[in-house]
């Protein structure tokens, strides 16, 4: 077995690991969603595992390319890993936010931290490692999109805790 097998899984699984606890704790499919107005534009919902499984994946592999080309925890790779933490936990903030606390404006908000330090992490791993940088590119696309939609349903719903059905 390569000693690259272990951290380059454990890379890629770290991501999964907090989507898969916020997913279990707050689920999407609830009657507050549910009863939420929103754009038009929202994909159905057996597109977003499939798309947070992709991007899990590629973040989590890219983190990995900038953990070995940039040496380690230290040297070129130390800021942009942080960098990589700090988006990293704020994309787990973001389910607990949203879905747990029925906070349209905080998830909102988190999305507006989180979208810069995704996009200065990518430009910081491509820096290390330019297959890196390119790997956290459709993340930091689907966080623009991301964005758009809860504010969409900010917009729509306003941020009253209660969705359109609990009104009723």
């Amino acid at each position: 077995m390569s000693s690259d097998l272990i951290p380059m899984v454990g890379a890629i699984a770290l991501p999964h690991l907090g989507g898969i606890v916020g997913a279990r704790l707050y689920p999407a499919k609830t009657p507050w969603y549910d009863g939420l107005k929103k754009s038009r534009l929202v994909p159905p919902n057996w597109v977003f595992p499939v798309a947070w499984t992709s991007l899990y994946s590629g973040m989590g592999y890219a983190s990995y390319l900038v953990w070995k080309s940039g040496g380690g925890f230290e040297g070129d790779a130390k800021i942009p890993l942080l960098l990589y933490g700090t988006q990293l936990l704020l994309n787990w903030a973001w389910t607990p936010i949203f879905f747990g606390a029925h906070n349209i404006k905080g998830g909102l908000i988190d999305l507006a931290i989180m979208v810069p330090t995704a996009a200065s992490c990518a430009l910081a791993f491509n820096k290390v490692n330019n297959t890196a940088g390119w790997l956290m590119a459709p993340y930091v696309a689907w966080l623009g999109f991301a964005s758009y939609l809860n504010l969409r349903i900010l917009q729509l719903n306003g941020d009253d805790k209660k969705s359109a059905k609990d009104k009723n």
